[in-house]
């Protein structure tokens, strides 16, 4: 889970005296970090060494969140070049490079009440910065979450489409359509607009022009009365419950179990970040690789939403990455899609299933830092 410090997609709120400051924005896809619209471009003078570009920010964090990411890209530095402070009191070294990467810092503070960027060398540079996230690990839902996130667009795109106008009066349990399409059916999930109001439902059944609801969503009332209003088809994208009623259509994921991909032996300890004021380091053992396997399910009972929403799917995986936590990862699709038919007449549909191997590290201890003698303290969890 991540909370979002600033996503750098606007030069808003920032400012500096003199050394680095914002020059642009930067909207070339290779320069720009988690599927955002844009990163910022900062230009650093020579003979601005100390003196850095700063944005006020309001943010408490929640238990667990103890690390700070940020993609970043340096022109001419490699090596510690810049230091970064989320409240102008401790700052943590950056390691840049001449190829944009995600850099992640081990915090110790509960509160960001300033994001701070500042140069620790004196040479002329520019640096591209985008997405920075405080950070919690919650495997598999960061996994199920960012896929989520890169489908739902696809998905408005292909399987939105009018299902006609309708009208209704607030707190009845359904609307009234002159003229329902013959495909509109028991589980579709329908978003109505009129009136500067919206809202969205599922379908439980359909008496004449009157369409019922079904207690999922917004529920079975309406919360606001329409006239004429506009009834669009919406597919949900869900992680997926026994308990909950089907969407059709809709697209569903599935994957709890991982498996262990380590490549290394998995004992030795890895510097996790340094704190400029002292020059500590929180280390701890590496992290061990995971290959979480979701499948992803498209149902629907008409073949042309089944292949609207089968489209939508493979824009969003046919990448091979995934970013999870403000940090690209690889995502493979890994078997051919596979056509299920119903398996007789039955309350079930056809469906199109997909197979995605996401590899992720997860932490499988907490941070010590080092102290001035060389010994181990443990680094206490933000909350």
């Amino acid at each position: 889970m991540k909370l979002t410090v600033d996503t750098c997609e606007s030069t808003t709120g920032w400012s500096a005296t003199t050394g680095l400051h914002v020059d642009s924005l930067c909207e070339h896809r290779d320069w720009i970090a988690d599927d955002l619209a844009a990163s910022l471009v900062f230009h650093c003078p020579g003979g601005s060494l100390g003196v850095g570009a700063s944005k006020d920010v309001a943010l408490t964090l929640p238990a667990g969140y103890d690390t700070l990411v940020l993609n970043i890209w340096s022109r001419r530095q490699n090596g510690d070049a810049y230091s970064i402070s989320l409240d102008g009191v401790t700052y943590w070294m950056v390691p840049v490079g001449q190829t944009m990467a995600a850099v992640c810092i081990g915090l110790d503070s509960s509160t960001v009440t300033q994001l701070e960027i500042v140069p620790e060398h004196d040479d002329e540079d520019w640096i591209v910065v985008s997405g920075v996230y405080c950070v919690r690990e919650e495997y598999p839902l960061d996994v199920l979450e960012a896929l989520i996130a890169r489908i739902k667009p696809w998905a408005a795109l292909f399987c939105a489409g009018s299902v006609g106008t309708a009208s209704g009066y607030v707190g009845k349990d359904h609307m009234t359509m002159a003229a329902p399409p013959v495909w509109m059916d028991r589980y579709m999930v329908v978003t109505i607009t009129g009136g500067g109001k919206t809202e969205t439902h599922q379908v439980d059944r359909m008496d004449a022009d009157a369409v019922y609801f079904m207690s999922t969503f917004d529920g079975v009332q309406l919360k606001n009365s329409y006239t004429g209003a506009s009834v669009t088809l919406y597919c949900p994208l869900r992680v997926g419950s026994a308990e909950q009623e089907v969407a059709i259509p809709g697209i569903t994921l599935w994957g709890m179990a991982p498996k262990p991909t380590t490549r290394e032996t998995g004992v030795e300890q890895w510097s996790d970040s340094v704190r400029k004021s002292d020059l500590e380091a929180a280390v701890r053992r590496q992290d061990i690789g995971l290959t979480w396997n979701v499948l992803i399910d498209c149902e629907a009972r008409q073949h042309e939403l089944l292949a609207a929403a089968s489209k939508a799917v493979r824009r969003a995986i046919g990448t091979g990455r995934l970013w999870i936590n403000g940090m690209a990862h690889d995502a493979q699709w890994t078997d051919e899609a596979t056509y299920v038919e119903p398996p007789g007449p039955v309350d079930t549909f056809p469906k199109v299933q997909y197979t995605l191997a996401v590899e992720v590290l997860e932490a499988r201890e907490a941070r010590v830092r080092t102290t001035a003698a060389g010994e181990a303290t443990l680094v206490v969890e933000v909350g």
